[in-house]
């Protein structure tokens, strides 16, 4: 695992463990312990604003990484950041607890934990539908005859399977 994963994952762990102290460190009276309360959710959601910008372009193929990202990050942002405050607003109002909100970033947390568990490592290697690259000199002739041999593979007319008739 890369730095970044390794990031991101500090920050759902954070989310998971310091959610609560946080709020409650927030809803205390004073400006220091609200100043505190809210500079920990500041690191702690911080840990995947520095991280994701390197971290999602990875995920898709690069002929189509632009429109891919945009749609999936745009939709993501909508319908789970654009709906928090409704969500929240409904739970408090109906349960009456004012803890939902630490409850709510815990189970981010636990999503983003899980679906860094799974995201796979790109660190190290080409991008998924990147144009080869070499590290020294000396293998651009093995890249390009490689390239060659899969231009005239593809141009090569195929055979017709025989009719029946």
């Amino acid at each position: 695992m890369g730095w970044a994963g390794a990031v991101a994952l500090t920050g759902s762990a954070a989310l998971i463990l310091l959610a609560v102290p946080a709020l409650l460190l927030i809803r205390a009276d004073g400006t220091l312990s609200t100043l505190f309360g809210l500079l920990i959710m500041g690191l702690s959601l911080i840990c995947f604003s520095a991280t994701m910008p390197s971290t999602l372009p990875s995920l898709f193929p690069t002929a189509l990484r632009a429109g891919a990202l945009s749609i999936a990050f745009n939709i993501s942002i909508s319908l789970f950041g654009g709906t928090t405050s409704v969500v929240m607003e409904t739970l408090v109002g109906k349960t009456q607890n004012l803890m939902w909100p630490a409850y709510y970033l815990m189970i981010t947390g636990v999503i983003g934990f899980i679906s860094l568990r799974f995201t796979p490592e790109s660190n190290g290697r080409p991008l998924w539908g990147s144009t080869p690259a070499v590290a020294r000199p000396e293998e651009a002739p093995e890249h390009v005859a490689e390239l060659n041999a899969r231009v005239q593979a593809a141009q090569q007319p195929r055979e017709k399977a025989p009719t029946a008739g």
